[in-house]
C-alpha cells in the first residue's frame, strides 16, 4: 500500500478516535453539571419565616429578637416582627410561615425563680404542629423555635 495511504488512514484512525473521546468527555462534564444544580434545588433554597406580632409585648420581641439573632441554630431562617414595621406583613399572611408567641412576663406573682416563659409556635398556611413549651428565657425560647422551624418545615414561596 501507498505510503500516503497509510498516513491517510492512520490521520482518519486517529481523528475518530479523538472525536469520540471528546464527545465523551463533553457528555460526561454535562451530565455531572446538570446533576449538581438538581442536588443543589432539592435543598431549601427560600428560607423558613418566623413571623411574631409583638405589638401587646415589645419588649418580649425585642429580647427574643436579641437571642435568636445569636443562637447558631437559627442560622438560615427568617424573623420578622409587627412592631419592627414589616411592610410585607399582608403578603406574608398569604403565604406558609410560622407564628411565634412569646409572652415575656416575669410571672413573679406567681412566685416562679426562676421566672418562667411561655413559647408558643403555630404553622399559619401549611399543615404543621402547634408547639407550646415553657422556658427560662428569650436563649432558650429561640433555641427550641428555631428546632421546631427547621424539623417541620413551613417554607416560604
Amino acid at each position: 500500500m501507498a505510503t500516503w495511504k497509510i498516513v491517510l488512514l492512520r490521520s482518519i484512525g486517529f481523528g475518530a478516535g479523538f472525536a469520540v473521546v471528546l464527545c465523551a468527555a463533553v457528555g460526561y462534564w454535562s451530565w455531572h453539571n446538570r446533576r449538581n444544580k438538581q442536588a443543589v434545588k432539592t435543598l431549601n433554597p427560600t428560607p423558613t419565616v418566623l413571623w411574631m406580632d409583638d405589638v401587646a409585648y415589645p419588649r418580649s420581641g425585642e429580647e427574643f429578637e436579641s437571642a435568636f439573632a445569636l443562637e447558631p441554630s437559627c442560622r438560615g431562617l427568617v424573623f420578622k416582627r409587627w412592631n419592627k414595621g414589616a411592610a410585607d406583613i399582608a403578603e406574608l399572611d398569604k403565604k406558609p410561615h410560622w407564628e411565634v408567641f412569646y409572652n415575656g412576663s416575669d410571672g413573679t406573682g406567681a412566685g416562679f425563680t426562676p421566672p418562667i416563659y411561655a413559647v408558643r409556635i403555630s404553622a399559619n398556611n401549611f399543615e404543621g404542629p402547634d408547639v407550646s413549651v415553657q422556658v427560662t428565657d428569650a436563649a432558650d425560647a429561640a433555641k427550641k423555635v428555631c428546632f421546631v422551624a427547621y424539623g417541620r418545615g413551613g417554607k416560604s414561596e
